[in-house]
């Protein structure tokens, strides 16, 4: 399996979009609204007339061929560019989730195998001794709690190897 290498100029360029989409968000004003009429809000999303009827009606009492009026065609381009923009932030966060899991899949892991836990008072561990004995909540043939950076990650078989400890997988905890 081969590493993957990713500069720190690549990982801070990502960051830096991300901050940069995060100024962005937070500059926008809260936009009071727009006040629209009952009538005017009849021929945006209509009442009891259907849609192809409404688009030949006149708007705003006028009595001009238009069937898109200054403030649709506002809230057209406010959409448009709200939409535009909410497309960056996905493809940066995209981008930087891809190159996060690409450091993460080739960083080191501290794998842990804990056999048993026991547990003992302050003063009792203070008395302890080389050659006393120390009795753990497992029985001997159950299986040792593998760790991957302090998270469960499977259960296995302690053994011996060449003179080393190793432990076999035994299941893949989910």
């Amino acid at each position: 399996m081969g590493a993957v290498s990713i500069s720190q100029d690549e990982l801070n360029k990502v960051l830096n979009n991300i901050r940069k989409d995060n100024d962005e968000r937070e500059k926008i004003p809260d936009s009071p609204g727009i006040a629209l009429s009952q009538s005017e809000l009849e021929k945006l999303f209509g009442s009891s007339q259907s849609l192809a009827s409404k688009s030949d009606s006149t708007v705003g009492g006028n009595s001009g061929t238009s069937s898109v009026t200054e403030k649709e065609t506002e809230l057209q381009s406010d959409a448009e560019r709200d939409a535009a923009r909410e497309a960056k932030i996905a493809e940066r966060k995209a981008r930087a989730a891809a190159i996060l899991a690409q450091a993460n899949a080739s960083s080191p892991k501290r794998i842990s195998v804990v056999y048993g836990t026991a547990t003992r008072r302050g003063h009792e561990v203070e008395k302890l001794q080389p050659g006393d004995t120390i009795q753990l909540d497992r029985i001997i043939p159950e299986y040792a709690d593998i760790l991957v950076d302090g998270k469960l990650f499977a259960r296995g078989i302690i053994k011996d190897q060449n003179g080393h400890a190793s432990v076999t997988i035994a299941q893949l905890v989910e």
